[in-house]
């Protein structure tokens, strides 16, 4: 600091003296000097490497990121949540309106056809544009006995729900048609059956929910398969 104060006398010494006159200097000299001092200020500032210590912006802190998985599940590439379904409210266990007890109604798979037949005497074609939707379902008996089956003789109007969008299955005389369902699940067993709707084509879902419905004299029930 001592050093400091000499050359910034000796600055003043030589630019505005002391009721002696002004020394004239030339350019070189100048800029000797203004090096000089410039340099020595440089040596002894400890804050030189700083910059103006006084117009230096505060340094932002740095926050952590506490977004989880959690956060963003259920959203797609678009920030969009994911689709969820449920039954409708009101409805009872499936299983009590159609006099399945002891049977488990699961979801077995979707497919689509043009056509069905079944031996010489039956035949039906999808109408042009059109495909038919193919539900299949599994009945499976967990219990130690026998259970019966008797759909065909209760005539319930059945739908079913394909990721929220609703369909009313159709009644065939095919054999495996749920509506035509007159048999029995030994303990142990499974049986399958379908149910079979006329879409457009073009409308085959891939399915992430499918929730399955039976209503008899105004009583409505429901499983969820899927």
């Amino acid at each position: 600091m001592k050093r400091i104060a000499l050359c910034l006398c000796i600055l003043t010494v030589f630019l505005t003296g002391c009721g002696t006159p002004v020394i004239t200097l030339t350019e070189n000299e100048r800029s000797n000097i203004v090096t000089y001092a410039a340099g020595v200020l440089l040596k002894y500032n400890r804050l030189a490497d700083k910059g103006m210590t006084s117009a230096q912006l505060p340094e932002e802190e740095e926050t952590e990121d506490t977004t989880t998985e959690e956060d963003v599940a259920g959203e797609t590439d678009a920030g969009e949540t994911t689709e969820t379904y449920a039954p409708t409210q009101g409805a009872v266990d499936i299983a009590d309106v159609l006099e399945l007890s002891g049977l488990d109604i699961e979801y077995e798979s979707i497919s689509y056809k043009d056509t069905f037949s079944e031996g010489d005497y039956f035949n039906m074609s999808a109408s042009s544009g059109n495909t038919y939707q193919v539900l299949t379902i599994k009945l499976t008996n967990n219990t130690s006995s026998k259970v019966s089956v008797d759909i065909l003789n209760q005539s319930p109007t059945i739908t079913y729900d394909i990721n929220g969008e609703s369909y009313k299955a159709m009644t065939t005389v095919l054999t495996d048609d749920f509506h035509n369902m007159q048999t029995s699940v030994a303990a142990g067993k499974s049986k399958t059956a379908v149910l079979i709707t006329e879409v457009s084509q073009g409308d085959e879902k891939d399915p992430e929910s499918v929730i399955l419905y039976a209503t008899i004299n105004g009583t409505k029930g429901c499983v969820t398969l899927l």
